[in-house]
């Protein structure tokens, strides 16, 4: 019940993000709910739950 009104304004997203952008995999983690997290050729590949907000600024990695 808690976690429903905690998370009630994340959306899941599937990011896409180069390893170069280490920093943006950082704050996922520290400030999103990661269900997935996958090392690929080109990136890192998460799939979160995360604000619309945050959804938003990191638009460019989205998958």
């Amino acid at each position: 019940m808690m976690e429903q009104i905690l998370f009630s304004e994340y959306q899941e997203a599937r990011f896409l993000i180069p390893y170069e952008n280490g920093n943006v995999v950082h704050y996922f983690n520290s400030r999103a709910m990661v269900h997935s997290q996958e090392y690929q050729e080109q990136g890192v590949c998460l799939t979160v739950s995360c604000r619309e907000g945050d959804r938003e600024k990191y638009k460019q990695y989205l998958t």
